[in-house]
């Protein structure tokens, strides 16, 4: 479970790095739209390993 609280960490710090990259002034006219699907992609992705860690820890929980 452990292991799991911390892969839950990094991705929540991924999470926060990719959002940072987004919430730039102007990031739909500097950055090239290949670019913008691609972080978007990549924070989808994000979101889902962060919510399958989370039910895995949840299941972790139900069993202890």
């Amino acid at each position: 479970m452990a292991r799991l609280q911390k892969k839950l960490e990094q991705n929540q710090k991924f999470i926060e790095n990719q959002l940072k990259k987004m919430n730039i002034k102007d990031y739909d006219t500097k950055v090239p739209e290949n670019v913008r699907i691609d972080n978007k992609e990549k924070l989808d992705g994000l979101y889902l390993e962060k919510s399958k860690l989370e039910e895995a820890i949840e299941n972790i929980k139900k069993l202890a």
